[in-house]
């Protein structure tokens, strides 16, 4: 079944792709057990927001990375850092692979929170503990890479976030530690 639409002006086509996909979200979304993002809220919230994110997992590490970048990736445009090999800051867990992301998306602060968090529930994450499939955290976020501000209950950024950031975040805040790490991939 093919659908054609003729003589769309820009303004319609932008609501046709947003009730397009509202409904492919919503289906899929309960089989994935994801939020169900309103169409209304892409509808007025037409503003793009850059957010530098930090992703890192411990436990089945490679699966759970990649899992998040191919949900980050159905966001809006995504530019993702190395990846990082990283000891446990306490000492207690195992390495961390850690990654960092810009997000370029119309998702506001609050949804893509949610979104996250619910990625982790996903994954199993149990907090607090020292194995953690998948930790996704906003770390700044602004009108553009330029503009980006830290959050401030994420300050000081702990240097397995400021590593990876530091790539894609020339202005990224620095850590006041260093610790040994190795790159996973380019």
């Amino acid at each position: 079944m093919a659908l054609f639409f003729y003589d769309l002006d820009g303004f319609e086509e932008y609501w046709l792709s947003i009730l397009l996909f509202s409904i492919l979200r919503s289906q899929y979304a309960s089989l994935l057990r994801l939020p169900i993002l309103q169409p209304w809220a892409f509808a007025l919230r037409a503003i793009v927001t850059v957010f530098a994110l930090a992703i890192s997992s411990n436990q089945n590490r490679e699966h759970w990375t990649r899992y998040a970048v191919q949900q980050l990736e159905t966001l809006g445009k995504c530019q993702f850092s190395k990846t990082y090999q990283i000891p446990c800051r306490q000492g207690k867990g195992a390495d961390y692979y850690n990654l960092a992301v810009l997000l370029q998306t119309h998702l506001s602060f609050e949804q893509l929170d949610a979104f996250l968090k619910q990625l982790e529930k996903q994954a199993g994450r149990i907090r607090p503990s020292h194995h953690i499939p998948l930790d996704m955290d906003i770390v700044a976020h602004g009108e553009s890479l330029n503009l980006l501000q830290p959050v401030a209950s994420r300050l000081p950024l702990p240097f397995d976030a400021v590593k990876p950031l530091s790539e894609l975040w020339p202005e990224c805040p620095s850590a006041d530690v260093t610790m040994p790490y190795q790159i996973i991939n380019q």
